[in-house]
């Protein structure tokens, strides 16, 4: 079963700096974190053509290879998830993510979307400005 944790906060609260600091922590044999256009971990995107797609296809496309290549028990971290998506595509992007790859243990999302949270995720948020610390942060993943 995946545990989803979906972090919220204003601009500006910390939530890319501490799901980086999160990552950089982890199993990274285990972990892929995905940031904007970049997936950092070793997944070759050379085989998608980004000047053919428009931005929120290719992040799209991106996301769900990232979620193809977690190993058993693994981590997926996603920054800023709905960024150029539609909100028809938010709506079920988190359970569409999950049954692409039932080995992900971890999903771990940021985002500023109410789309994405309304559909059955209300028990997942965690607003990063109610943490005095990156340590306390930590906390809700251990």
């Amino acid at each position: 079963m995946t545990m989803v944790k979906i972090v919220s906060g204003n601009n500006g609260s910390g939530k890319s700096l501490f799901l980086s600091k999160l990552y950089s922590e982890s199993d990274l044999k285990k972990t892929i974190f995905v940031s904007d256009f970049t997936i950092f971990y070793n997944i070759s995107t050379t085989d998608l053509i980004k000047r053919e797609m428009s931005k929120g296809q290719y992040k799209l496309h991106m996301l769900l290879k990232a979620a193809l290549a977690v190993v058993e028990d693994g981590t997926l971290i996603i920054d800023d998830i709905d960024t150029y998506l539609h909100p028809d595509v938010l709506q079920n992007l988190i359970t569409d993510i999950i049954n692409k790859n039932h080995k992900i243990r971890n999903l771990i999302i940021s985002t500023h979307s109410p789309m994405l949270i309304m559909k059955n995720w209300q028990d997942c948020v965690i607003n990063v400005e109610d943490y005095n610390s990156y340590n306390d942060f930590q906390k809700e993943f251990i």
